[in-house]
């Protein structure tokens, strides 16, 4: 199963591509702050979810800002 989080979805549930830890949709889905891997869409929400990609550094999270 794909490891990307999708924000107040939850794991997404495709099979992966041989060798990797995401589903051919998700491989494909980059960090908006530092172009790596993104393992989730930001969470953050007012009247609507962020849903930003992001990947794990605690550095991308921190230089986020949800517009």
């Amino acid at each position: 199963m794909c490891n990307f989080d999708k924000a107040w979805i939850g794991k997404c549930r495709k099979e992966t591509v041989e060798g990797e830890h995401y589903c051919e949709e998700h491989l494909q889905v980059k960090c908006e702050v530092c172009g790596e891997q993104a393992t989730h869409t930001c969470p953050e929400a007012s009247s609507l979810v962020c849903g930003t990609p992001l990947c794990d550094k605690k550095e991308c999270r921190d230089n986020h800002r949800c517009i």
